[in-house]
């Protein structure tokens, strides 16, 4: 029944799932050429035009994520439309001899197996497959650390497919339809079509092997053992909400963009500060952060040489290095990550933030204007056993449901929910 519903190749613009023409921004298509591979980014706009901008018997891929700026740097993402995996599964003894049809058959079956949602897409890149969830509605950069987590663990998931473990980032770039893989001499294609688009919480719940409340406890039980005896927390007494180090820091550089907006620029006196800050934050997503400095020397210093921004930016690149070489550094007793870390007030010090400037950011607040918004959220936030009593009431109107005989994709059309929403409460 599943190799049934594969699909021979048709000519689909399989992009226009995860880029949208009518949107600002820009995507980049990276192509072989007699002088090696070239990269050129164009506006969303051009999408239509895509097969007069290649030539489709060389090798060109395309990015999957769309970014404010000319170039496919991470500073510069704007939004994500899909999640995505590619399957080396030839290095897969059991799975080598293949067809690229009957390993997508074989996903298939692992996904209704194993409760994972199935693929929107599969592509065959000429020689191994690319899977792809198309989402609803695209995520914004913001949403880079939830995106990441999901990605690292559909790769965990797919490993016994050998995905391959380095094609997981937002900058990445794919095969595009309809090009020749020049290595085997295949046409990159699409072999599977579900249909279906997929919301992105959705799938943060059914992929993710917990939920956000159980990953905050567990966050917070290893904070608690990696204390030296005799250190005690008192908690979150300030309303400063508890944030991962990777979406801290990732916030952190927006703020460090809005506070820039703010100003009309950058002041030349703050310009090492801001480049300084700004690799010590992009440090915990990118290994080599070299053009990634680039791309941020030209934001918020322009007038520096490339030599003075890596000169301002050498202690946290250094840094950087050490962390992704997997070395630790000693703290108080402790092994830690080398990258920097700075406590809010350091930074509001350190760029001189008024308090009308606090307020328009998201995560460089003061303890005072941190518990302004916590008693701003209490006063807004429906009480705890509404939300229960709600949440009892959909769950006891779904079980009744399924208990007369509906199926959970019936369940989900008549209440207006999503169908993970529905196996969610099942399971639950």
């Amino acid at each position: 029944m599943v190799l049934g519903q594969l699909q021979s190749f048709v000519p689909l613009q399989e992009h226009d799932h995860y880029h949208d023409a009518c949107k600002f921004g820009f995507f980049s298509i990276l192509s072989n050429n007699d002088h090696g591979k070239k990269q050129h980014s164009y506006p969303l706009s051009f999408l239509p035009k895509i097969r007069t901008l290649i030539d489709p018997r060389k090798d060109t891929y395309i990015s999957q994520g769309e970014f404010y700026k000319p170039n496919r740097l991470l500073v510069n993402l704007a939004r994500l439309g899909l999640l995505f995996l590619d399957l080396d599964y030839y290095n897969q003894p059991e799975l080598k001899d293949l067809t690229p049809q009957q390993v997508a058959g074989q996903v298939l079956e692992y996904c209704n197996f194993e409760g994972i949602p199935e693929p929107s897409a599969i592509v065959s890149s000429g020689r191994g497959v690319y899977l792809k969830w198309y989402l609803i509605k695209p995520v914004p950069a913001k949403a880079l650390p939830r995106w990441n987590a999901i990605m690292g663990h559909l790769v965990a998931l797919f490993s016994k497919f050998s995905a391959d473990t380095r094609a997981k980032d937002a900058c990445r770039v794919l095969r595009l339809e309809g090009t020749t893989n020049e290595r085997t001499g295949e046409i990159v294609r699409v072999i599977y079509q579900s249909g279906q688009t997929h919301d992105f919480e959705d799938l943060a719940r059914e992929i993710l092997p917990a939920c956000r409340k159980l990953c905050l406890e567990h966050r917070q039980k290893k904070i608690a053992q990696s204390r030296p005896q005799g250190v005690t927390g008192k908690g979150n007494t300030t309303g400063l909400q508890k944030l991962s180090p990777k979406q801290l820091n990732w916030d952190r550089l927006h703020d460090l963009r809005t506070l820039a907006e703010l100003r009309g620029g950058v002041e030349i006196g703050y310009r090492d500060t801001f480049l300084f800050l700004a690799t010590c934050f992009v440090s915990w997503f990118v290994v080599d952060v070299y053009d990634e400095i680039r791309a941020l020397c030209h934001e918020f210093s322009p007038g520096l040489s490339l030599a003075e921004a890596h000169n301002y930016s050498s202690t946290a690149i250094a840094r950087a290095k050490d962390a992704h070489a997997g070395i630790l550094q000693n703290y108080q007793g402790m092994q830690v990550d080398p990258r920097y870390r700075f406590r809010n007030q350091t930074l509001i010090d350190w760029l001189q933030i008024s308090s009308s400037e606090e307020r328009q950011m998201k995560t460089i607040i003061s303890e005072a204007e941190a518990a302004e918004r916590h008693r701003e959220r209490n006063r807004k936030q429906v009480t705890r056993a509404d939300y229960l009593a709600k949440a009892e009431d959909r769950k006891n109107e779904i079980l009744q449901r399924r208990a007369k005989g509906e199926s959970q994709r019936q369940i989900a059309s008549t209440m207006g929910i999503s169908r993970g929403a529905v196996e969610y409460y099942l399971r639950s």
